[in-house]
């Protein structure tokens, strides 16, 4: 297959995928709202966000690692064979032991009836994202399948909860309907490559090996969850659940510009992997414009259609909301960097430093501004550490790009 078939058939899946999952949340926002109520509603957001930042301890790297090797290596089927073993073997076993920490920090903090599903439909959720092989199908440039499974899984819930969340007491229905399928669908996509592809069974004899040959990667990406996602996930612990609506609804509404750049970044990683050529350029342009874009939207309109969908109880959501998006230029831009540069060339290290300091740093900040401002200064702190991020990655990518100017002057 040709770079550019395999680009556009990325694009279609991930697109499609991605897309389909962040109307799904939009659409039924609405009636999750207004049928469970502010506290239930955030009783809803803050499982997901827990049941989601299990996504980075699982993958632990594998949706760069493993795309970047299978990507070079597709026609060995030895290779590919070992690689699906050992990838496959440690995320699930990171499953387990994510599933018990999560598990500890509902028992630690009595998080009410949050905490049931949390042992129960957490379990299911958390090795159903660990069994679906997103990173084996996209470095095979095989992503149809993904695809089909992804649509039903997504289409399943979407339909539970439009014929059957009425009330309050329906929590458990968006919940069920988000965890059994997804376990289902990846059951199916384990045994689907493994038949289609030959492969053996999960391993798990190199877990110590494997930990310390991603671990460059997987702290950069962890990183910067030290000012996002675990701020965000102490913020509803803390806060009201009711008041912890409103920030995460703007974080949710967000994700529609998140999710466009995602679907970039994924579609492209394996043939930025192989390909010589600089894409920095064409690709902060890229992201620039697909960001600025629904950002002058949403500071014009934002407030009217956030009132018009979910009802004047949700009123603030829109001063969160307009920070936010601010952040979502900053991100797409250093993506651009990281993403299109930094991580396809093997800057592992490089990438991993950045990570650090830049979320340390944007991790003091955050937790001064939550102090001082509430759930307002995670809004502002989030935004600011994109900045950082950005600014970081030009810094480096300049004195990378100059020194190499310097070694082809002196050639």
């Amino acid at each position: 297959m040709s770079q550019k078939k395999e680009v556009l058939r990325n694009l279609l899946s991930f697109g499609s995928i991605d897309v389909l999952g962040l109307l799904i949340p939009i659409i039924t926002m609405p009636i999750l709202t207004r049928a469970l109520g502010p506290t239930q509603y955030g009783q809803l957001i803050l499982f997901l966000m827990i049941m989601v930042f299990g996504h980075t301890i699982i993958d632990y790297g594998s949706q760069f690692i493993g795309v970047r090797a299978l990507s070079k290596r597709r026609k060995s089927h030895k290779c590919v064979n070992a690689i699906y073993m050992r990838v496959q073997g440690l995320r699930i076993a990171l499953s387990v032991v994510y599933y018990f920490f999560a598990s500890l920090y509902c028992f630690v903090f009595d998080l009410g009836s949050l905490s049931i599903f949390i042992y129960t439909f957490g379990a299911v959720y958390l090795l159903g994202y660990a069994l679906t092989p997103i990173w084996f199908y996209q470095g095979m440039g095989d992503t149809f399948p993904l695809l089909n499974v992804s649509l039903l899984v997504k289409m399943i819930h979407f339909l539970a909860i439009v014929f059957l969340v009425e009330n309050s007491e329906d929590l458990i229905i968006p919940i069920m309907s988000m965890t059994i399928p997804l376990m289902i669908g990846g059951l199916f996509l384990t045994f689907f490559a493994k038949n289609r592809y030959n492969l053996d069974w999960p391993i798990c004899r190199y877990i110590v090996r494997d930990i310390k040959n991603g671990k460059d990667v997987f702290i950069g990406i962890l990183a910067p969850n030290l000012y996002n996602t675990l701020p965000t996930i102490v913020l509803g612990t803390v806060f009201p659940l009711a008041q912890f609506a409103q920030y995460a609804i703007a974080s949710k509404l967000i994700s529609i510009i998140f999710t466009v750049q995602n679907v970039i970044a994924k579609s492209l990683f394996s043939t930025m992997s192989v390909i010589k050529t600089n894409p920095v350029r064409k690709l902060l342009l890229l992201n620039f414009a697909i960001s600025v874009i629904p950002i002058l939207f949403i500071l014009l309109f934002g407030e009217k259609i956030i009132t018009m969908l979910l009802g004047q109880a949700y009123a603030d959501v829109n001063k969160y909301f307009s920070i936010l998006s601010l952040g979502a230029l900053f991100l797409g831009l250093s993506n651009a960097l990281s993403v299109g540069y930094f991580l396809p060339k093997g800057y592992d290290k490089l990438y991993r430093n950045i990570s650090i300091r830049v979320s340390v740093v944007s991790g003091i900040i955050t937790i001064l501004t939550i102090y001082q401002l509430g759930l307002m200064g995670g809004a502002i702190s989030l935004t600011f550490a994109r900045f950082l991020f950005l600014l970081d990655y030009s810094v480096n990518y300049l004195k990378l790009k100059n020194k190499k100017m310097q070694y082809k002057a002196s050639c």
